[in-house]
């Protein structure tokens, strides 16, 4: 009787720690040969072309492939009865990654001047960190251009969480920041100031090397307004309490920047007051008088009667006139009023008249009345009784009350012209 022995076994025996690896790491194989008889000698390996670090016999062995790609590694057994002479399984090696990073920025920048810095990473993964440095400082995960001085060394750390990364933390180049202290130190200079509202004010700069771009005008120093001139006198008529400032650049046109403003404070506008205008009748004299302000000069004119650099003058005008003062307002802007002094000629009621119907002498006509729109005639009989009454003296009087022809006699009037003087009153004698 013969006897022979039966190995059993699979593609299960021939063990792979990891079926995929990166380049620059190993695999580790080996054949779980316990419990089957295979001599030794009785088996081959083949491990397409890798190094062998370690290992003998069923392993395991630390295997590395210095190429990427699917790698076979198989073992050839003696008398192994099946449809293929060996066991196989793929090792598949994938490219080791290098995480590298990259910064640059602007080869000047000007002082105060927000700089950006630029990171180009390669083999950062899903989500790569970047921190940064100044002067090996770290700073933080954002950039903050504001710590920066002339001549720092801005670096920068790359974390990757890509795969097959043979290093996590990658240091990038360095990059040296060259700040260009161009600060304009001058003022802007506003003139006259305070300034009267119509009056112009004079904005001027001394340049020196800089260039004016462009003048702006705000009234609170955040929202500007371009004026379009880049002249180194700007003139302007402000109504308002006004900011100006210029856009300057420097000779190499590298840094814009803006002077420091100047304020244009506007007067508020107090007019100088001349008084109301009057009305005199020939022959009288007024005073008058300019208020609210100061150093008053009246125009001359032959019906002054006093020193025309007086606030208060006397004046005897012998018709209607109209008086100039010039003066300074209360907040030292020059202004000029102007009243007027209307002159009305006198009245002289007639004494008598004889509405007889004969068309001679038929009405009680006043003369120069008519130059009082405003006036109020009134008559009155012997016994206060009033027979008439009007204003103004468009339909002078005929002698009637009530319609009825009044009988010859003795009446008084008094007359108000509304002029500011006392009423004119006296007596009327009707004859027929």
């Amino acid at each position: 009787t013969a006897f022979h022995v039966l190995n059993v076994f699979s593609i299960d025996n021939l063990e792979i720690e990891s079926d995929t690896i990166c380049q620059h790491q190993t695999a580790i194989v080996g054949f779980q040969a316990e419990g089957l008889d295979i001599p030794e000698g009785g088996y081959s390996w083949d491990f397409d072309g890798a190094e062998i670090i370690s290992g003998s016999g069923f392993g395991p062995y630390e295997l590395f492939w210095d190429t990427i790609g699917e790698k076979e590694v198989a073992i050839n057994i003696d008398g192994f009865i099946c449809n293929t002479d060996q066991l196989l399984k793929i090792v598949t090696v994938e490219p080791s990654a290098f995480p590298q990073i990259n910064i640059s920025g602007p080869g000047l920048v000007c002082e105060n001047i927000d700089v950006f810095m630029n990171a180009i990473i390669e083999n950062g993964g899903e989500n790569p960190q970047i921190e940064w440095f100044i002067n090996g400082e770290l700073i933080g995960d954002s950039f903050d251009s504001t710590l920066l001085a002339n001549q720092d060394i801005v670096t920068a750390k790359l974390t990757s969480d890509a795969e097959c990364a043979i290093i996590t933390e990658a240091i990038s180049n360095e990059f040296v920041v060259n700040i260009l202290n161009y600060i304009y130190e001058g003022n802007t200079n506003v003139n006259p100031n305070p300034v009267c509202i119509g009056d112009s004010v004079v904005v001027s700069l001394n340049p020196g090397n800089y260039v004016i771009l462009d003048w702006e005008i705000s009234a609170n120093e955040e929202d500007w307004t371009s004026l379009g001139t880049s002249s180194v006198v700007l003139i302007d008529s402000p109504e308002e309490d006004t900011y100006y400032r210029a856009r300057i650049v420097d000779p190499q046109g590298l840094c814009p920047q803006t002077t420091p403003a100047g304020l244009a404070r506007v007067v508020p506008y107090e007019p100088i007051d001349a008084g109301e205008d009057i009305s005199i009748r020939e022959g009288d004299t007024r005073i008058l008088e300019a208020t609210k302000g100061q150093r008053f000069v009246w125009r001359n004119d032959l019906s002054i009667q006093s020193d025309v650099r007086n606030a208060r003058i006397q004046v005897s005008p012998r018709r209607t006139t109209t008086y100039i003062v010039d003066g300074l307002t209360l907040n030292g802007c020059p202004d000029v009023d102007s009243v007027t002094v209307i002159v009305r000629p006198p009245i002289a009621p007639p004494n008598v008249f004889s509405p007889n119907g004969d068309g001679v002498n038929d009405f009680w006509q006043v003369n120069a009345i008519r130059e009082y729109p405003d006036a109020q005639v009134k008559i009155f009989n012997r016994w206060g009784k009033e027979l008439f009454y009007s204003i103004g003296y468009e339909n002078p009087w005929d002698g009637t009350f009530n319609g009825e022809i009044l009988a010859p006699g003795v009446f008084y009037y008094v007359i108000d012209l509304k002029d500011g003087y006392e009423p004119v009153t006296g007596t009327v004698t009707i004859l027929h």
